[in-house]
């Protein structure tokens, strides 16, 4: 079986997490994530850059610092 689930925060859960026996985690540049936000939500660059690109930057760097989700379960 396999089941694959995307979103921002798909890892946010370790619960969650820790039940995938593959885990990827894709990045994009700020520029094309500014761009994809811009176009299906018409966000203001001035308020993603302010709010948005900082809170993933956070959430990127706690992900790399998560022990669990950088081994095999």
């Amino acid at each position: 079986n396999v089941l694959i689930f995307e979103g921002f925060m798909a890892f946010f859960d370790p619960l969650l997490a820790a039940i995938c026996s593959h885990r990827f985690i894709l990045d994009v540049s700020k520029e094309v994530a500014r761009q994809r936000r811009f176009l299906t939500q018409g966000m203001p660059y001035e308020v993603y850059d302010a709010k948005v690109w900082p809170n993933h930057l956070n959430y990127m760097a706690h992900l790399l610092k998560v022990e669990w989700l950088c081994r095999s379960p």
